[in-house]
């Protein structure tokens, strides 16, 4: 090592990441590509460069009537359809960086060339400096400073360039590493915009600062001396390594002692990297794909994202845009919107969907952002957290707190929630109920409430002349809405709501109620049993009071028109029962929130009486939708709710 450089300190931890740890993650999809006009093997790509609505790239082609070498201008504003706007000829390039209204070109032997592109569709050379000893083969750009990489006589060279006047490139300052083994040496380098300094990764060698005004600074080693490339993140430089301790993060708070504080297995091996806002893209990682992280902590990247099976040559980021080039003259773009937008106000909310003991299901739904954390507090002591079905593939308890000194039932995700999606929660305490407990997740919190009691002290069911009387009474209630009385013809069978009756609300006291199901068929035993909603709309099955009745004497119809729903909220199907009190033409059609039509459950002539047809949603997704009956001079709407 260079006696003049500073060695970093940290520990170098070698581990081989498992590829498997990023294979969870979803694929960003491809909206776009583009394929050199001259054919497969007749054009190659370099570099690339995107700004705006075009997208910069250096390379060749080779067709029966010419041979260009050179920059390619792409018009990438619309993804699916990209079209050459424009070209250039600069020599043999190897890459290329766009700074306003000028790209600058590095070249085998022509040298470092600026072109002004203020018209994309007609680039035209604006400087061109010939050096002797010049052969670059990397760029990279920051304000009024170039940063060229070169590789001359078997010896590494960084140059700097003044680019304050892109029509007069002027040699800044020149930087080399000396013999042996630096001569084994080459270059990739991104510059950290803050501070006067930039990162190089040097492969076959290590990760160095230097000035740029000139002069070594610090350097930092890494596993096997295999580091490909380097992006900057505030005072954290990612360097991608093929080394079996995979790509490092080095902190270079202090340019002249970096310190590598790469956590094991963080980030896997790779061999180019970029960063965009918070994001970190690594090219050349397991699999040939660019895998894509989460950098908001900059010591902790978070795989969020990854594209499909690629060998990459180059990169670059603009907006919510991945676009990617291969060697053999393709461009590839991919959409991150969705990864992209996890950054900022993520906001969520907690619902209750199945009241214990000893279980109750919570859904969690996102709005807004991404959601990762879900978050509970609150609860009775002994309470458990656990995740099933669908939802465990993605979800893991991170903290299983008792309820005590104010502790937390955490779940995190491998994977944020995004674009409105649902997934379903569980807490287990068989010992006590959740009266009230408290929920976080994102930029939201909340209370949410358990089971709100109800104190039954009777319910039985009676044949009469009339059809079968239903009654029951309750020794209190708290903070109850209504009633449902559910009915079946078979004990285990499916069970419809007949009607729902209001209730007392807050009562300490006895309250009595009753109702008359006319709607029976002679010589036919119905099943029952009674359901209490709360102001919450949380919902409660008394099941333990199960009754039963044999319906007698003379078939009894309806009194009166009825429409309802059961279960609701369903998934993915739920019966529809309606009543007619005289003999016509029924129709129930189902329509969306907006009051689009969705389907004709029934449009036929019906003898007076009750029935009941089955609307199935599998293909919907999840909302509010209406059921419309319209029975002679009778018409009347139902709102169902579908819930995924």
């Amino acid at each position: 090592m260079n006696s003049v450089l500073k060695v970093c300190v940290g520990l170098l931890a070698v581990l081989v990441l498992v590829p498997a740890v990023f294979a969870q993650v979803s694929n960003v999809p491809v909206v776009g590509e583009y394929h050199g006009a001259a054919g497969l093997y007749d054009t190659y790509f370099r570099g690339i460069s995107v700004r705006g609505s075009y997208a910069y790239i250096v390379g060749g082609e080779d067709t029966d009537e010419d041979t260009f070498r050179g920059l390619f201008v792409l018009d990438v504003s619309n993804p699916t359809s990209i079209d050459e706007t424009g070209r250039v000829s600069t020599g043999v390039p190897r890459d290329v960086v766009v700074q306003g209204n000028y790209a600058y070109v590095v070249t085998d032997f022509n040298g470092f060339l600026s072109i002004n592109i203020s018209n994309p569709a007609n680039p035209v050379q604006a400087d061109i400096f010939n050096g002797e000893e010049f052969g670059p083969y990397s760029v990279e750009a920051l304000d009024t400073v170039a940063v060229t990489l070169s590789w001359f006589y078997n010896t590494p060279y960084v140059d700097t360039w003044n680019i304050r006047n892109p029509q007069d490139l002027k040699l800044y300052s020149e930087q080399w590493l000396g013999s042996w083994p630096f001569d084994l040496c080459t270059f990739s380098a991104a510059a950290y915009h803050g501070m006067d300094y930039i990162g190089i990764a040097a492969n076959s060698c290590d990760f160095y600062t230097m000035s740029i005004t000139g002069g070594w600074m610090g350097s930092c080693e890494i596993p096997d001396g295999d580091a490909w490339g380097v992006a900057f993140k505030g005072n954290y430089a990612y360097v991608a390594s093929g080394s079996s301790g995979g790509s490092r993060i080095i902190n270079t708070s202090d340019p002249y002692a970096p310190v590598d504080v790469t956590r094991v297995g963080a980030l896997p091996a790779a061999e180019r990297a970029l960063v965009s806002g918070n994001f970190l893209f690594l090219s050349g990682a397991p699999g040939n794909r660019v895998l894509i992280f989460d950098i908001s902590t900059p010591t902790a990247p978070v795989p969020v994202g990854r594209t499909n099976s690629i060998v990459v040559e180059n990169m670059d980021v603009s907006g919510n845009f991945l676009y990617v080039i291969e060697q053999w003259g393709s461009l590839y773009v991919y959409d991150c919107t969705a990864i992209i937008s996890c950054s900022g106000t993520s906001r969520g909310s907690v619902q209750l969907i199945k009241s214990g003991p000893p279980n109750w299901g919570y859904r969690l739904v996102e709005s807004q952002g991404c959601i990762d954390q879900l978050t509970f507090t609150n609860f009775c002591p002994g309470t458990t957290g656990y995740v099933t079905g669908a939802a465990a593939a993605n979800w893991s308890v991170l903290a299983n707190g008792d309820g005590n000194n104010g502790d937390s039932i955490i779940f995190v995700a491998n994977f944020p929630l995004t674009s409105g999606s649902t997934d379903t929660f569980w807490l287990s305490n068989s010992n006590c109920g959740i009266a009230q407990i408290n929920w976080s997740v994102g930029d939201t919190s909340g209370i949410i409430d358990g089971p709100l009691p109800v104190e039954l002290a009777s319910f039985d069911a009676v044949s009469s002349s009339g059809g079968i009387r239903l009654s029951f009474s309750t020794a209190s209630e708290l903070n109850n809405d209504h009633f449902e009385i559910m009915r079946s013809t078979f004990e285990f069978g499916e069970y419809t709501r007949i009607t729902s009756l209001p209730s007392q609300g807050n009562s300490a006291t006895e309250h009595r109620y009753a109702y008359l199901d006319r709607d029976v068929a002679d010589g036919q035993t119905y099943w029952y049993f009674l359901a209490d909603v709360d102001q919450n709309g949380n919902r409660t099955e008394h099941r333990d009071l199960l009754r039963s009745a044999l319906a007698r004497g003379a078939s009894v119809l309806p009194k009166e028109y009825y429409l309802s729903a059961y279960p609701n909220p369903f998934n993915p199907s739920t019966t529809i029962s309606f009543s007619i009190i005289e003999s016509g033409n029924v129709r129930l059609d189902v329509y969306d929130v907006s009051g689009r039509w969705i389907r004709t459950l029934t449009n036929e002539n019906r003898e007076a009486g009750s029935y009941s047809v089955t609307f199935n949603a599998n293909d919907l997704p999840s909302g509010i939708y209406f059921v419309r009956m319209n029975a002679y001079a009778f018409r009347t709407t139902h709102k169902i709710v579908l819930m995924k």
